[in-house]
């Protein structure tokens, strides 16, 4: 998914597995915004801002309430349903090497 100038939104509104993991080649944390359907996202709840105690940076949840995850070493941004629970994450979206992402990027619809 490539935006145009300027900030861009990239939605997100279809089940995340492997066969749909979408690289996002020009997204700039703090002007774009990464944007979750939560008919898709359930664990994300209402519309709004995500929780900043729903993202966490890595690969791996340590927390319940944790459902998006950022992992800097590789850049993909995954989905965990379950948080910290049995279920593992669900990539939905790679970012270039370098690029940061963090909790004020996303946005729940």
């Amino acid at each position: 998914m490539t935006g145009g100038g300027g900030s861009d939104q990239f939605v997100f509104d279809t089940v995340p597995g492997a066969g749909n993991v979408d690289t996002l080649t020009d997204f700039e944390s703090g002007t774009d915004r990464i944007v979750l359907e939560n008919a898709v996202f359930q664990a994300l709840g209402a519309n709004g801002a995500l929780s900043a105690t729903m993202f966490e940076i890595g690969a791996v949840a340590t927390r319940p309430d944790t459902h998006v995850l950022f992992d800097p070493t590789t850049g993909v941004i995954s989905y965990d349903a379950d948080g910290s629970g049995a279920v593992a994450a669900v990539a939905f979206a790679l970012l270039p090497f370098g690029v940061t992402v963090n909790a004020s990027d996303f946005l729940i619809i």
